[in-house]
């Protein structure tokens, strides 16, 4: 007996109410137009959080699943064509393949079948559609992470080391907590005294996460070593690295006879604020982290 199957698809992980209505909608079809001709249920394949741009949909970790247990006489349902190809290589790529061993595919947004010749035409002219919209979307994003780069202006998605999303203003704003906190774990991996691993399993046992909600990470706090340093110089202590630092990012000549007791830890913004949420209130602690962070 033929078997009907159902792909669907996200291409970031914040997605969860999409997947769930292409599975109502390719199920509705299922028992309006398929179920009738004599096919049963297979199941449902979801890709979740996986981009048709950049990855085949055969090349996916549910689609190469779905490709592997489809046999002849089988029909797959989608409920949109860019759930199941962004470009046309992998339009054309996937559409001979199944033709090719006989096996049916529906897509539902452009009523596509592709058994007869109108429906093979119509399904090009969309793939060709499909693509064009995701290569203007990307030329969108370039040319705006163009221009942030131009006014030095960071991500609001992923904030850098040190920021925060104000989602009143919808800009980002200095996080002086997480700088103090971030001030206080390099101060420490600089003299030798806790590793960036030791750090992020303390965070992770007191549950300590970024504004985002994001976790402290041995790799995340690995890779913002480097811009933390860049943007708030730490002087007053003797780092591993502190001749290149100097070099390459100007902290400033450290003064080794200077006693460890008195060595202070000095926090410098990378740039003027660009209104007045982004300086700290005069109410705010010293940028001395606290013995306790």
């Amino acid at each position: 007996m033929p078997t009907c199957y159902i792909y669907t698809r996200v291409s970031t992980t914040d997605q969860n109410l999409s997947p769930e209505w292409q599975a109502n909608v390719c199920k509705v079809y299922y028992e309006t137009s398929v179920a009738g001709k004599g096919y049963e249920f297979g199941g449902i394949f979801h890709d979740h959080g996986e981009s048709a741009y950049t990855i085949d949909w055969r090349d996916r970790t549910e689609g190469r699943k779905l490709f592997n247990l489809v046999k002849p006489g089988d029909i797959i349902i989608v409920a949109k064509m860019c759930r199941a190809f962004r470009s046309t290589r992998d339009r054309e790529n996937c559409l001979h393949f199944l033709g090719q061993v006989g096996i049916d595919i529906a897509i539902l947004d452009c009523a596509m079948d592709t058994t007869t010749a109108a429906g093979k035409f119509a399904a090009g002219i969309i793939a060709l559609q499909v693509q064009w919209e995701s290569d203007v979307k990307s030329e969108r994003m370039k040319a705006a992470h163009s221009i942030r780069r131009q006014h030095r202006k960071p991500m609001k998605k992923r904030p850098p080391p040190g920021w925060k999303l104000d989602r009143a203003l919808d800009e980002l704003v200095p996080d002086w907590d997480e700088r103090r906190l971030l001030a206080r774990i390099y101060r420490l991996h600089g003299e030798g005294v806790q590793s960036l691993s030791g750090a992020a399993k303390s965070l992770k046992a007191r549950e300590v996460k970024r504004a985002s909600g994001d976790t402290y990470n041995p790799q995340w706090l690995n890779r913002a070593y480097t811009p933390f340093l860049k943007n708030f110089p730490l002087e007053g202590f003797a780092m591993k690295t502190r001749h290149s630092c100097r070099n390459e990012f100007n902290i400033g000549k450290f003064k080794a006879s200077r006693p460890r007791a008195e060595q202070k830890l000095y926090l410098v913004g990378p740039h003027k604020p660009r209104s007045t949420s982004s300086v700290e209130p005069a109410s705010q602690p010293s940028a001395s982290p606290p013995d306790g962070c």
